[in-house]
């Protein structure tokens, strides 16, 4: 029987109280920050209590108040147009979860002078986006996560403007010194106890790899992971071909992880895993319902404990049940149900 956790795999989001006092304080209906700050260290609170009850292999604070993934990137890197000015960014869809994001502007050559997470300033928290001192020490090896942009996500989620094209002829030339800049982030990261980081591949499943990115890819997630003390996973989402799952499978990463809801998971047992541990995308992290009495109808806890068994089949030997995506993308009430039944589902798991 293989080992079972989760981890998050993203942006959390934030409470409807904490996005009332933001735009209270936003549009003048309260002149003090002060109560922002609060309700911000509740929310993580809240969120850090709720994980160490769901069985994680390291813990978060499911990056809130990053308003989207690129954000600290967009604001603290060398080589792009906005100078700082994050709301001149044009606005770009992302067709996987179809939502919206600020798009950074490639008009030079990228880099930075530190580490673009040791800068960043979280917009209403005292200090360090990062807020490790809400991290508790409660896990062994005081175990600590973060999502960022994977190399190749970051390098096509990004606009490269008549400047920026004369630096970089592809993107996977930008892909390339992003990478060199991920190395950098992680060595911070490590610097400040954190154990493992989940890097959003999610673009590879709707962006196309030829035989040459492909192989440059490869390159450049081997070195992240051979270079770095962190455990590495490669996050994606939605339904993956066979040649992008091998792709993930051909990794050094410690962990690879897979929309279990759009993939399914009997074919998926068949692969070689060749010693990765598996993240099963486990939870929808876009979709509910609600009943006639108005109810939250999310995942059920059978169905959870069903899926764990059936990749019991696969030859990886822990198997992390964990959102599809970001939970960014449904009210906190429901982000919350959902983490809280994945942990009754890992109990259940661990019982047998």
């Amino acid at each position: 029987m293989p080992q079972y956790s989760t981890i998050l795999t993203g942006i959390h989001p934030l409470s409807e109280s904490l996005i009332k006092k933001i735009f209270d304080f936003k549009y003048g209906r309260a002149a003090s920050p002060t109560h922002v700050r609060d309700a911000f260290e509740k929310d993580i609170k809240d969120l850090v209590t709720l994980l160490l009850q769901c069985f994680p292999i390291a813990i978060s604070t499911g990056n809130l108040g990053w308003w989207d993934l690129l954000r600290p990137f967009s604001e603290e890197l060398q080589g792009l147009t906005h100078k700082g000015n994050i709301r001149n960014l044009p606005v770009a869809r992302n067709p996987l979860t179809n939502t919206f994001y600020r798009q950074p502007i490639i008009a030079g050559k990228l880099s930075s002078k530190g580490s673009a997470l040791q800068t960043a300033k979280h917009p209403f928290l005292d200090g360090n986006i990062l807020q490790t001192n809400y991290l508790s020490d409660k896990l062994a090896n005081n175990g600590k996560s973060l999502c960022l942009p994977g190399p190749f996500t970051f390098s096509r989620a990004v606009s490269i403007n008549t400047d920026g094209s004369k630096v970089y002829k592809t993107r996977d030339a930008l892909m390339t010194d992003f990478s060199q800049i991920l190395h950098n982030e992680l060595k911070y990261l490590s610097s400040e106890g954190y154990s493992h980081v989940v890097l959003d591949e999610s673009s590879i499943v709707w962006e196309k790899v030829d035989e040459d990115s492909r192989s440059l890819l490869t390159d450049l997630w081997n070195q992240i992971v051979s270079e770095s003390s962190l455990k590495v996973i490669l996050h994606t989402y939605n339904r993956l071909t066979e040649n992008k799952l091998q792709l993930l499978l051909d990794s050094n990463a410690w962990a690879i992880g897979i929309d279990c809801i759009r993939n399914n998971p009997q074919k998926l047992v068949e692969h070689d895993f060749n010693g990765k541990i598996l993240l099963a995308g486990a939870v929808d992290s876009q979709s509910y319902l609600r009943d006639i009495d108005g109810n939250l109808l999310v995942e059920n806890i059978a169905d959870l404990v069903q899926l764990g068994n059936d990749l019991a089949e696969s030859q990886s030997d822990h198997i992390i049940l964990a959102p599809t995506t970001r939970l960014e993308f449904v009210p906190r009430s429901v982000a919350d149900l959902k983490l809280h039944r994945l942990g009754q589902a890992l109990k259940k798991l661990q019982e047998m």
